[in-house]
């Protein structure tokens, strides 16, 4: 029973890696959207839209900024993740940044 177990795991896991890797394939050789701003330029946007909104920087942990496609691949979204340096439930939020425009969106932890 043990031996099916392990068998069934590495059929999974092995249907996973061909549902996943041509696409990571795909998205490294032909990137869908072209970034106009830097990362740093992002993460100055997104701190300067997260003191607005009322957060104290100190409080958190360096950002990571992702660059995200939208659906249509027209407009690339940054997200800028800001962690907490207390780990405490909801101590974290977001302020996803489009490319183009700058525009801010911020979205507090729960």
């Amino acid at each position: 029973m043990r031996q099916r177990i392990k068998s069934v795991a590495w059929v999974g896991i092995a249907a996973v890696s061909l549902l996943v890797l041509p696409i990571e394939t795909l998205a490294a050789s032909d990137p869908i959207c072209k970034a106009l701003l830097s990362e740093a330029e992002v993460i100055g946007i997104a701190n300067n839209a997260a003191t607005l909104a009322g957060i104290a920087l100190r409080d958190f942990h360096t950002p990571v900024a992702r660059l995200r496609p939208d659906a249509n691949a027209k407009i690339c979204t940054w997200s800028v993740y800001y962690n907490g340096r207390k780990p405490t439930l909801g101590n974290h939020f977001w302020v996803l940044v489009e490319d183009q425009t700058k525009r801010t969106t911020f979205i507090p932890g729960e």
